[in-house]
């Protein structure tokens, strides 16, 4: 049976705005009301960013940005319409924003021009168009707040690196034990309090080292791949696909 490694809140996040909404909840949606600022209140900021992804169709354009950081709602949403202005776009414009990186199946965040929803509860643009902002991760005061936590409850362990998770809102860290660089220990720790760890073994295939997970079907393992150059950890489904990926910080 063929599964996903085991991070929960994972689903592919398609490019489109049903997507967008099934992955935002409940919670998501109360701490942006409660700690991203609103557009109407925040003067945006210059922000830099990357263009991984243009997917434009006879009624929709879709965009996804890859930025450094979890900037304030206002900025976000002025990238967008920056975006929109130079497209000279008319028609529904959704745009997922993601930290550091592209990834396959997640996003941070995501804006919308939604011409066909008019009655939708939105947010502004400097132009006074509604606009609508969902947060799909982690605010930056949580994220801010894993930083500093670690797995405390294995002794001899060497760090390799670590990065943060916004939909499982969790920090990962990936350690050697006893100096074995035959295997990989992934801990990770949640927003709550919650921890948990997993093995992964290196095994090398045509001079790639790759990390097994446990408890997969015989050829059927997912692994990670990490990229020593640009820090990049990989994960990747049995036939070599990449389904998600994070850069150390």
């Amino acid at each position: 049976m063929k599964k996903a490694f085991k991070y929960v809140g994972y689903g592919l996040i398609a490019f489109t705005i049903i997507g967008i909404i099934a992955v935002a909840t409940d919670t998501s949606k109360a701490e942006e009301k409660s700690t991203i600022s609103g557009a109407e209140n925040t003067k945006p900021v210059d922000i830099n960013y990357t263009v991984t992804q243009k997917k434009p169709s006879r009624d929709q354009l879709d965009y996804r940005l890859t930025i450094n950081d979890r900037y304030d709602k206002a900025s976000l949403i002025e990238v967008v319409r920056k975006l929109k202005v130079e497209n000279n776009w008319k028609e529904k414009l959704v745009c997922f924003f993601d930290i550091k990186t592209f990834s396959q199946s997640n996003a941070w965040a995501s804006v919308a021009y939604l011409p066909e929803c008019p009655e939708c509860e939105t947010d502004k643009d400097a132009d006074g168009n509604p606009v609508k902002f969902y947060l799909i991760g982690m605010t930056k005061g949580m994220a801010d707040s894993l930083r500093p936590v670690t797995l405390d409850t294995i002794d001899h362990k060497q760090l390799i690196g670590y990065f943060i998770e916004d939909i499982s809102k969790s920090k990962t860290e990936l350690f050697y034990v006893n100096n074995d660089q035959s295997k990989i220990l992934i801990g990770r720790s949640f927003i709550d309090g919650g921890s948990g760890i997993e093995w992964v073994k290196l095994k090398t295939v045509d001079g790639e080292k790759r990390y097994y997970m446990q408890g997969e079907d015989p050829g059927e393992e997912n692994y990670l791949v990490i990229d020593e150059e640009t820090k990049i950890v990989d994960f990747r489904n049995y036939e070599g696909k990449s389904w998600m990926s994070y850069m150390f910080e």
